[in-house]
C-alpha cells in the first residue's frame, strides 16, 4: 500500500514512530525492533509494538527530555507555528491527555483527536483555553 493510501491512524503511528526512532538513533540507540501489526498489510493498526537496546544506562533520558519535566518554549514568530508544540508543553507539564481534557471539559477522545492532527484544525481560541489549562502563559505582540 503506498504510504498516501494509509489510513489516518496508521499515518499518526508511522508518524510517532519516526520520531522515536530518529530520537533512539540520537541518543546512540543502535538496536531498535518493531513488529506486531504495523508491520503487516493490516490498514487500521491499534498500536506499535517493538523495544530497543539502550547503549548505557542514561539514554533514556536522552531519548525522552520531556522526563525532566522542564518545559523549554520555543520562539514563535506566527500564531500557526504554536500547534505543533502543544504535545510537548503537555507531556513536560505532566499533564496527561485524561487530565487535559477534564479541564477542559471535553472528552479524552477529542484531545486525542487534537494530537493526531498536531491542533492544526484548532481554532486560537480554543488553543489559549489550552494553553492556560496547562499552566503556559501567552504574550502576543503585534507588529506593522
Amino acid at each position: 500500500m503506498p504510504a498516501t493510501d494509509h489510513p489516518p491512524r496508521r499515518r499518526w503511528l508511522l508518524k510517532g514512530l519516526r520520531s522515536g526512532v530518529q530520537a533512539s538513533w540520537a541518543a546512540g540507540t543502535e538496536d531498535i525492533f518493531i513488529d506486531g501489526s504495523v508491520c503487516t498489510e493490516k490498514p487500521d493498526p491499534g498500536d506499535i509494538d517493538g523495544y530497543w537496546i539502550e547503549p548505557d544506562p542514561g539514554s533514556y533520558d536522552r531519548i525522552d527530555p520531556l522526563r525532566s519535566r522542564v518545559v523549554v518554549l520555543p520562539q514563535v514568530e506566527r500564531l500557526d507555528q504554536i500547534a505543533p508544540f502543544i504535545v510537548r508543553v503537555r507531556i513536560a507539564k505532566g499533564v496527561s491527555q485524561s487530565e487535559l481534557a477534564r479541564r477542559l471539559g471535553v472528552s479524552k477522545q477529542v484531545v486525542s483527536r487534537y494530537e493526531e492532527s498536531d491542533y492544526q484544525t484548532v481554532a486560537v481560541a480554543r488553543l489559549q483555553e489550552i494553553l492556560d489549562a496547562v499552566g503556559i502563559k501567552t504574550a502576543v505582540t503585534l507588529t506593522a
